[in-house]
C-alpha cells in the first residue's frame, strides 16, 4: 500500500501475535553480520538472533531473538520518490502506521536524536496492544545517503526493559552498504 509515495508498514496483528508468543529459541553463538535482500544495508546480530523471513512482507531485513521475544525489521525507501520529506516527517508517517495497528497505541517516549552509521536518526518508543497482548516498540528512522531506513523493533511490554540493551545494540549496528 502506498500513501503519498511512502511505503507503509502493513502490520498483520495475527502474525505479530504469533511471533510474540514465540517459537523455540536459539542458543548462544557468535555475532553475525546479515544483509538486506538488496544488499543495501546490514545489521550485526548478537548471539541468539537470526534472520526470520516472515515477520513483514514489505521488510528489507527481518531478524529476531525468538527466545527473548525480540523482533526487528528494516524498511528502506529511496528518497528520490518521496519529494521533499524531512527525517522527522518520514518518522512520523512510519510511527502513525505502527500506532494505527495497535489497540490504545501511544508514543511513550521520544524523540531521541541519534547518529547511526554516521547518519542522523530519530527514535521513539511506542506502546499498545495487539490482540490483547501488551507490546512495546522502538521505532527508529535513519536518514541515509539516498534512502530513509525505518528500523522497527518490538517485544512484549513485560520484557521490554530486559530486552532493551540487545534491541538497541542491533539498531545501533545498522549500516548502509558502502559506509
Amino acid at each position: 500500500m502506498r500513501t503519498q509515495g511512502y511505503r507503509t508498514i502493513r502490520w498483520i496483528p495475527a502474525l505479530l501475535t504469533l511471533s510474540l508468543l514465540g517459537f523455540a529459541g536459539t542458543g548462544p553463538g557468535e555475532t553475525t553480520a546479515v544483509a538486506s535482500r538488496d544488499g543495501a544495508s546490514r545489521l550485526l546480530l548478537p548471539a541468539g538472533w537470526k534472520v526470520r523471513p516472515h515477520l513483514n512482507d514489505a521488510a528489507d531485513l527481518q531478524v529476531a531473538s525468538v527466545k527473548n521475544n525480540c523482533y526487528l525489521i528494516v524498511l528502506s525507501e529511496k528518497k528520490a520518490g518521496l519529494g521533499i520529506l524531512s527525517l522527522e516527517e518520514h518518522s512520523r508517517f512510519g510511527r502513525e502506521t505502527v500506532l494505527q495497528g495497535l489497540e490504545n497505541g501511544v508514543e511513550s517516549a521520544g524523540p531521541i536524536y541519534l547518529e547511526i552509521d554516521a547518519r542522523p536518526a530519530v527514535q521513539y518508543e511506542l506502546r499498545g496492544r495487539i490482540s490483547g497482548l501488551k507490546v512495546a516498540y522502538l521505532h527508529t528512522t535513519v536518514e541515509g545517503i539516498d534512502s530513509y531506513h525505518q528500523i522497527v523493533a518490538w517485544t512484549t511490554q513485560s520484557r521490554f526493559e530486559k530486552n532493551r540493551a540487545a534491541i538497541e545494540s542491533v539498531i545501533e549496528s545498522f549500516m548502509e552498504a558502502g559506509s
